[in-house]
């Protein structure tokens, strides 16, 4: 069911089992996760089904430190996955580790505890099985194997085609659904705590017209993204005054990005043996994509974060190559070229630069860093003195990059140069701030809208906020989702461990309902713990999965 909350009554109270608060990749995945299960929940989107320009307003924010944090956040049912990329890969098992050369490093969970939630992971983002590394993708190129084993190593992505969309995707089977409640433009004002502050009771509602009302559960979950979950945290001050969750001082702290650099020329020698290693691929209908980085090893010996570098080579986008490259592929895809006279043109006035693309291959390009930040408690996100629409403090973003996340992108490009250069195949010409060895960074670096670490994982409340099963540390029944739990964030993009994550909160959480509240009326379990309503949910799921693959098809 998927309801306007502005059409209740004002003053309405909403009773559950489980409140999930946010509408985006985590949220939806956990409400979907649940019902499968056999657990009631409501879920609660602040914005509605498109986007909302008062309530986008509502994630203005101070900026101190480096880039905008803003813009990279949408405020409507799916959340940040209205604009996401499709870039999947999980993290490295060496991301999960505590590294002596990088303070505060360390899950207190290993790979080996996600891995069967990745797996499931894939089939929520429309992906092919779990497959990252040449065996398993089944790609046995000569040049994988040619690189020095103590330096670099392939890795890979594999793109969600189209993005999927999660409110888009999962809103059907949301709207037949009897076991998940989802209320949209239900803004959560802040979350209302017993006595000691060691329990949630309420969840207090707004709407910018004024509506206002409650949600009453046994459980909450926050799912707002990693700079949200953190300031509804501290809004909820009324009976701990740092704020919930928060007497150790750690919620908004450790704000992690992905530091992108684009600016890091590649002089192509050998365009075939560059294609070859970066291009996309196909495989079952899913597109593959090669990075390298530096290994393990490389990361120990050199004392660096992880890091993931891909090969760009543009067209000017008016160039004959360029028309050349469109009319191609549409053609390949049985499809006749739109404005194919104006393309076929242009290759007709620019044939010294096709030929030459043609004879030569790309000249130059460009190799795009993207690099691990380490964890640093002065990088944080904090309440402004300013107010929203709603009345409720802004957020402070205070992000903040160190000398060993600049030595990390210069390391590994140094490492990437001197392998491709051994072999023939490019040099690198690094931009000279980047050269330098200090804490230095340009005014146009990119975080790649990734927030992960404000809420982060630990198995002590002196060095975290939740412990390790997502649960806030000294409240018996609150939970964070998504990527501001990373105690570490690798270089990989967040979305498919949000997804794995959430995956795995839902048997947490469900485990835990089944125990303390044994005759909730719950549907009725199967053998495998699932009743007919989760029978029902995974029946939707797997419609609606591949209703996206045909629309993935339809795009490619």
């Amino acid at each position: 069911m998927i309801t306007d909350i502005r059409t209740r009554p004002i003053g309405t109270r909403i009773e559950t089992d489980i409140c999930i608060i946010g509408g985006g990749a985590a949220g939806i995945t956990l409400a979907l996760a649940l019902e499968t299960r056999g657990i009631p929940c409501v879920l609660l989107e602040s914005g509605g089904s498109a986007p909302d320009t008062g309530i986008q307003a509502l994630y203005a924010s101070e900026q101190s430190g480096l880039a905008d944090a803003q813009s990279c956040r949408l405020r409507y049912f799916g959340g940040t996955t209205n604009h996401w990329g499709g870039y999947c890969t999980p993290l490295s098992p060496e991301d999960f580790e505590e590294r002596a050369w990088v303070a505060h490093s360390g899950w207190p969970i290993g790979l080996p505890d996600l891995l069967p939630h990745y797996e499931h992971a894939q089939t929520v983002c429309g992906l092919a099985p779990f497959a990252y590394d040449c065996d398993r993708v089944g790609v046995h190129r000569e040049q994988y194997r040619r690189f020095s084993a103590d330096k670099v190593e392939p890795r890979f992505y594999q793109f969600s085609t189209p993005p999927r969309r999660f409110g888009e995707a999962y809103g059907e089977a949301l709207k037949r659904s009897r076991g998940v409640e989802v209320y949209l433009y239900a803004n959560v004002d802040m979350l209302e705590a017993g006595k000691n502050a060691d329990t949630v009771r309420t969840a207090a509602l707004r709407t910018l017209d004024g509506w206002t009302g409650e949600v009453r559960a046994r459980q909450f979950v926050l799912a707002c993204g990693g700079i949200e979950n953190a300031r509804l945290l501290l809004l909820s001050d009324r009976v701990q005054r740092e704020g919930l969750g928060n007497a150790a001082g750690n919620v908004g702290r450790y704000f992690m990005q992905h530091p992108h650099v684009a600016d890091t020329e590649l002089l192509i020698g050998d365009p075939d043996a560059l294609q070859t290693l970066f291009d996309s691929f196909a495989r079952d209908g899913i597109t593959y994509r090669a990075s390298l980085g530096p290994c393990a090893r490389a990361q120990h010996r050199h004392h660096i974060l992880n890091c993931s570098a891909t090969m760009h080579t543009p067209h000017e986008p008016d160039s004959g190559s360029a028309a050349l490259s469109a009319l191609t592929r549409d053609l390949k895809r049985g499809n006749w070229p739109a404005r194919s006279g104006e393309k076929l043109g242009r290759v007709i006035t620019d044939l010294d630069g096709v030929v030459d693309r043609l004879a030569y291959g790309p000249r130059s390009g460009f190799l795009w860093l993207r690099g691990e930040q380490a964890p640093n408690p002065e990088s944080r996100i904090m309440l402004s003195d300013q107010r929203d629409a709603l009345g409720q403090r802004r957020t402070r973003v205070q992000w903040r990059l160190s000398a060993l996340d600049k030595r990390t992108l210069r390391v590994s490009a140094h490492l990437i140069a001197q392998e491709l250069g051994r072999l023939g195949i490019a040099r690198l010409r690094l931009p000279l701030w980047l050269v330098e060895d200090d804490d230095a960074w340009p005014d146009t670096l990119w975080g790649g809208c990734h927030h992960m670490g404000t809420t982060r994982m630990s198995r002590t409340p002196a060095a975290g906020v939740v412990d390790t099963d997502c649960r806030v540390h000294g409240v018996d029944n609150l939970y964070i989702a998504g990527s501001s739990v990373f105690p570490t964030s690798g270089y990989a993009n967040p979305t498919l461990t949000i997804v794995a994550l959430a995956l795995r909160l839902a048997d947490h959480l469900a485990a835990e309902s089944r125990r303390r509240y044994p005759n909730s009326l719950h549907p009725p379990a199967d053998a495998r713990g699932r009743g007919a309503a989760g029978q029902a949910s995974d029946a939707r799921l797997r419609q609606a999965d591949r209703r996206q693959r045909n629309l993935g098809d339809a795009a490619a």
